[in-house]
């Protein structure tokens, strides 16, 4: 028999730690959304929407739910999109958290790191990190190489979100 992976392991030293568990069953075209607010908008990864010309895409909720995205407003890393199945949202980070703070790494399972460290982790492109009082602080991506990336959620980002009809 093959040995099981093992529990997931936090990150508390520098270096690459890989999460095991993730989630395989995501068809190619498809995009992790992490909803906001309400749950009406969610936000994706830049990266994630390579190659796609498209206003409108397919994206995966956390719930597991698959649901269509309309684009609504993207900065240089993120994208705001509007959803069509409305899911439970976070509501954003007002402040950055502290490097030493901990944060949760929305894997599968879940991983509590310090914020510094989030970059260490090996997650799918679009995993959202949450702060201890369940605010989304940002998203993972890995934009053009193998090095994880930590985008933090541009305030602007989440305020366009009320002045979409």
């Amino acid at each position: 028999t093959t040995p099981s992976p093992g529990p997931a392991r936090a990150a508390t030293a520098p270096g690459v730690t890989e999460v095991r568990g993730l989630r395989t069953d995501t068809a190619a075209n498809e995009v992790l959304a992490t909803p906001i607010g309400d749950g009406t908008f969610a936000i994706v990864t830049r990266a994630s929407l390579r190659g796609s010309n498209s206003s409108t895409i397919d994206v995966r909720l956390p719930s597991g739910r698959r649901s269509i995205g309309s684009i609504v407003t993207a900065s240089d890393d993120a994208v705001v999109v509007a959803l069509a199945t409305v899911e439970a949202g976070h509501p954003v980070a007002e402040r950055r958290p502290g490097d030493d703070e901990m944060v949760t790494v929305m894997a599968d399972p879940p991983v509590d790191v310090r914020y510094r460290d989030v970059d260490t982790l090996t997650v799918e492109e679009g995993t959202a990190v949450i702060d201890d009082d369940g605010h989304l602080v940002g998203i993972c991506s890995r934009s053009n190489s193998d090095k994880m990336r930590f985008i933090e959620v541009n305030p602007e980002l989440d305020a366009a979100t009320s002045v979409v009809p």
